[in-house]
């Protein structure tokens, strides 16, 4: 076997393996356990990498990091927070995607995972970080993330 073809064939089992990777422990059940930023769903929008309805959550972080005594979102987000974008598609009533924004020694690190039926398991994407980094510069000066803190 080529030097090429071993490397082609490894970079298939990669994603094959990345793509058979499961949503971890500390993402699932985020619905309960993390703070809704979102007080209404997020209509689809043209151009739209994640079409459907969406739900912003905060993960491992508390309300009194997140917002400040105005009620305003507090950024940048401290290190270990973790921002789950729900979505799901119009007349459907489960998330087909779940995507992952976790800082990190002050560095996003980007994950999704998808799914097209309510009974299958969320399993990783195996598209490059660098897809959701080229879409959220637009958003760098708010530490990256779209959403805010809605006010209750």
């Amino acid at each position: 076997m080529t030097r090429l073809a071993m490397s082609l064939l490894a970079a298939v089992v990669v994603v094959l393996i990345t793509a058979c990777t499961p949503i971890p422990a500390e993402v699932e059940g985020f619905e309960t356990r993390c703070i809704e930023m979102t007080t209404e769903e997020i209509p689809p929008h043209e151009d739209d990498p994640h079409d459907g309805f969406k739900r912003v959550y905060a993960c491992d972080i508390t309300l009194d990091q997140l917002v400040d005594g105005n009620g305003q979102t507090i950024r940048p987000f401290p290190d270990g927070t973790r921002i789950i974008k729900a979505s799901r598609r119009p007349a459907e009533s489960f998330n087909w995607l779940v995507a992952s924004a976790q800082k990190v020694n002050g560095t996003w690190k980007w994950v999704e995972w998808t799914r097209n039926f309510p009974d299958e398991e969320l399993l990783q994407i195996p598209a490059s970080e660098q897809l959701c980094i080229d879409c959220h510069r637009q958003v760098e000066s708010a530490d990256w993330i779209f959403s805010g803190y809605v006010s209750r």
